[in-house]
């Protein structure tokens, strides 16, 4: 006969299949270095410098309990700011912990208007990385992400995992499984939260990146490891001295570009995922196409295939971006400004972007 006390005790190896399933709100990834949170400039950055690597704050060493006050206080330490063209930046360089208190630092972040920078050599991962995601601008009446990563940083997600000995001897009493259910279910709300809102234009973790979270055991990581991965979860590819494939073709990288737009703006796919000087060739073939009034300066793309897809762009010298819109039937379905990652395919690796 089990006796009452024992049935209010389980052994580790039976919560093996529970701990598969639940979210917890402790990370398993992360090193010993002390938490910093650094202010480097107390001016905001012009809406021309946000991408230019430059950063006003910097983030290093295991988030822990505590290391949301201390970016609070690294805030609030900042001068008023009257504008609403310019914002901070700061860069992440941590492997991780408390993601409870990565959360709150994003919600600072959000809250602030702060955007994000994984820098070069730098990795930003689990608490972090939840962190990380929160990063948005204001640019005078619009409110949009800015989360930026260079090729040869490192951003990872996985899901956490629960705050139990792992030592599979061990019995666990009831009300500490009780406490990491409890834990599992507040951390998979605010996730869910964060990957679903009322304006996507808000949404802190894409749909796709939460399904590979929760795909990936706490042991485990999944990087952002080619194009697709970024253009996908809304992550900025830091645009200087990329390199260009080899025998990059100009000519296919515009298509290309007219292409990804569609990762940009929902609903505005056209052409096929993957261009080729083949497709291209096709795509050039002679067929009717309603009339578009041309802008200065633009280059108009025809694709052809069953429906009338056209593409119409244009760089801008200043922005060091492509004004790109996408048209079918005659009717615009899209348009966005895109850098020029955007020329390449999706499927290339982020690695042999960098110099």
């Amino acid at each position: 006969m089990v006796a009452a006390s024992d049935r209010m005790r389980w052994s580790f190896g039976t919560l093996v299949v529970i701990a598969l399933l639940l979210l917890a709100i402790t990370t398993g990834r992360s090193s010993a270095a002390e938490f910093q949170i650094k202010t480097l400039s107390d001016t905001p950055l012009e809406f021309s410098q946000l991408d230019s690597g430059i950063c006003t704050h910097e983030l290093s060493g295991t988030i822990v309990r505590g290391s949301a006050e201390k970016v609070k206080e690294a805030i609030l330490s900042l001068p008023g700011q009257d504008h609403d063209d310019k914002n901070f930046v700061i860069c992440m360089n941590s492997s991780g912990g408390n993601l409870n208190e990565g959360f709150l630092i994003g919600k600072l972040i959000f809250e602030n208007y702060f955007g994000t920078f994984v820098p070069e050599n730098a990795e930003c991962s689990s608490a972090c990385a939840i962190a990380f995601m929160h990063g948005f601008v204001g640019i005078y009446d619009k409110f949009k992400p800015f989360r930026m990563l260079h090729p040869n940083g490192k951003l990872g997600f996985h899901a956490p995992s629960l705050p139990i000995s792992s030592d599979m001897t061990t019995e666990v009493p009831m009300a500490m499984v009780n406490s990491a259910y409890d834990g599992a279910l507040k951390t998979i709300a605010q996730i869910v939260d964060g990957a679903i809102s009322s304006d996507p234009e808000t949404d802190f973790i894409p749909l796709g990146l939460l399904r590979e979270m929760l795909r990936t055991p706490p042991d485990e990581m999944r990087y952002v490891e080619t194009l697709h991965d970024a253009f996908s979860w809304r992550i900025d590819i830091f645009p200087e001295e990329l390199r260009a494939p080899q025998n990059f073709d100009l000519e296919v990288g515009f298509y290309q570009l007219c292409a990804n737009l569609g990762y940009a703006v929902q609903g505005a796919t056209i052409g096929d995922r993957i261009v080729t000087k083949e497709l291209v060739n096709l795509y050039k073939t002679t067929g009717h196409y309603t009339a578009l009034k041309s802008k200065s300066g633009y280059t108009l793309l025809k694709f052809a295939g069953q429906a009338e897809e056209q593409c119409h762009f244009g760089y801008d010298k200043t922005r060091d971006r492509f004004d790109v819109f996408a048209y079918r039937e005659g009717q615009q379905i899209g348009n966005a400004w895109l850098n020029s990652v955007y020329l390449f395919p999706p499927t290339m690796p982020l690695v042999d972007l960098a110099r």
